[in-house]
């Protein structure tokens, strides 16, 4: 069900939208709108504490999509939780009508790339796919500039062109004439990724060497304890397919 309400008197980018109430229910969240891994617990938990409090928050965002009219989550994932948290049934929305799942997908990418929590690596890379899938790098009946995929985007020229070339290696292959050049290789590293994957083995390391220091069986198992509950809350929020055996016995 969707009443309406008077306008909203946040300020937003979009100031003659018009709010709703929606319940909670006629909402759908679908992973294929969402660029985040998953949510931000501490985020979520904060929000919860702001709803509680009587805090006026911004409303969520919703499309309206055609031709089912289905709503979907556009922007609000982690205030859509709060509300959930303490029982809310109903959360202030905009509506907007939008063509096609496509434009859609797009909006949700771009209005989580603009406000709330930075985005990661794998969030901008998946924007981007959905900036390809879209069509938003096509302009006048040919392709856009990498320079200007890269600005829309919000990444550095030189990534985006090693992720067309990994990810729509048609797409590179008809871009070849760009000025950047020679196309990267899969081999090639990502100087972002690479420094995301030393944080993790840093980190991951720092938890063997504790392990390897504690004295006594009962501290170390506390620490395995803690590191467990973490492996949990990680798995909760963005669960892997499986979980590769290791060779050292220690974990």
């Amino acid at each position: 069900m969707m009443t309406s309400t008077a306008p909203s008197a946040t300020p937003s980018t979009a100031t003659q939208d018009k709010t709703f109430i929606v319940d909670i229910k006629d909402i759908v969240k679908s992973p294929a709108y969402q660029v985040r891994p998953g949510l931000h617990e501490p985020t979520v938990r904060r929000y919860r504490e702001l709803y509680r409090s009587g805090t006026a928050m911004e409303p969520i965002v919703v499309a309206r999509v055609a031709p089912h009219g289905r709503l979907v989550l556009i922007d609000g994932w982690h205030r859509m939780a709060a509300q959930e948290r303490i029982g809310g049934t109903s959360v202030t929305a905009v509506v907007r009508d939008v063509a096609s799942v496509n434009e859609a997908k797009w909006m949700a990418a771009d209005a989580n790339a603009k406000h709330g929590r930075p985005l990661c690596n794998k969030g901008y890379r998946k924007r981007f796919r959905i900036y390809v899938q879209t069509g938003h790098n096509k302009s006048d009946g040919g392709f856009k500039s990498y320079r200007q995929i890269a600005s829309e985007v919000g990444k550095p020229a030189m990534t985006i062109i090693r992720w067309m070339a990994l990810d729509f290696p048609k797409v590179a292959r008809q871009m070849k004439d760009e000025s950047y050049a020679p196309f990267p290789t899969e081999e090639e590293e990502d100087p972002e990724e690479a420094a995301q994957y030393a944080c993790e083995a840093s980190a991951l390391k720092h938890i063997q060497e504790a392990l390897s220091v504690a004295q006594g069986a009962g501290r170390r198992e506390a620490i395995a304890r803690a590191f467990q509950e973490a492996a949990e809350v990680v798995m909760r929020v963005a669960p892997v397919a499986r979980l590769v055996p290791t060779d050292n016995p220690e974990f």
